[in-house]
């Protein structure tokens, strides 16, 4: 599949009132939720799991109720979003800061509406590319039209709201440092366990039949195995992967932490 971070490329267009930005983006990544929160051990692994029904696998988000399904969880991603805002801008030099977002006549049908076409165009990018070279190559385009968008409106984050109180040097670069170091940290911790896992195939032998006589008239047919090198771009598809996925769970959960903390802050000190 396409890079997470590469689907909102699609939704660039419609990022315009009476669009809700937040849940276009949102719900062009929630398909992809499982993947990340797997690595937090957030997965249904047995049917008893209790949250079971509240945590769909990748295959339910990216099947054809995936429209219902992942609705939900693109609008809590929203409303995660929006805490974030002033944790984020308070982390940024004097000057700038996310921009506040806007209200238009009948938000809340838009803000659905926004979501699902997220979402869609997640699953419809999701089924055109099937093949390796489609999947990598649109997702080196999306990559490059999101960092031109975000280059070309730069001038968005310049801000004069001078409500938010801003971090000081030290707590910033303190912050700087954990949201570059543990992610880091987080695809060292398991890279050789991603190179074991990506440098060797199973090379199957279909011209040599193996058939063995159970009795009774029933035969069971096999094909000799051997294990090769695997090529090196599935290795480095492999690794980059996992790496991605580490990373980007690891620099969330250390911003989401960062937030909650700054929050909790400010109401104790009210």
């Amino acid at each position: 599949m396409p890079f997470t971070l590469s689907h909102p490329a699609v939704v660039l267009p419609l990022l315009r009132r009476p669009f809700i930005p937040a849940a276009l983006v949102a719900g062009a990544m929630t398909p992809d939720l499982p993947y990340f929160l797997s690595l937090l051990g957030l997965s249904t692994t047995s049917a008893q799991d209790w949250y079971g029904p509240l945590l769909p696998n990748a295959t339910q988000t990216h099947s054809p109720w995936g429209l219902l399904i992942n609705l939900p969880f693109a609008l809590l991603l929203v409303v995660v979003f929006r805490m974030l805002r002033e944790p984020i801008t308070a982390l940024l030099p004097a000057g700038f800061g996310l921009p506040q977002p806007e209200r238009c006549p009948g938000h809340a049908l838009w803000l659905l509406v926004s979501a699902l076409i997220g979402v869609a165009s997640h699953l419809v990018w999701d089924a055109l590319t099937v093949s390796p070279l489609l999947q990598n190559g649109s997702t080196a385009v999306g990559l490059v039209a999101i960092s031109w968008y975000l280059w070309h409106r730069r001038s968005r984050l310049r801000t004069e709201d001078g409500s938010i109180l801003r971090l000081g040097t030290a707590a910033r670069w303190s912050v700087v440092t954990a949201l570059v170091a543990i992610p880091v940290l987080g695809i060292a911790v398991q890279a050789r366990d991603d190179y074991t896992a990506f440098a060797t195939v199973s090379e199957v032998d279909y011209s040599h039949t193996i058939t063995v006589d159970r009795g009774n008239g029933v035969t069971e047919t096999s094909y000799p195995t051997t294990t090769v090198p695997a090529p090196w771009y599935t290795v480095v598809e492999g690794m980059a992967t996992g790496a991605a996925k580490r990373a980007g769970a690891s620099f969330v959960v250390v911003l989401l932490l960062y937030a909650i903390g700054r929050h909790i802050i400010r109401r104790t000190r009210r």
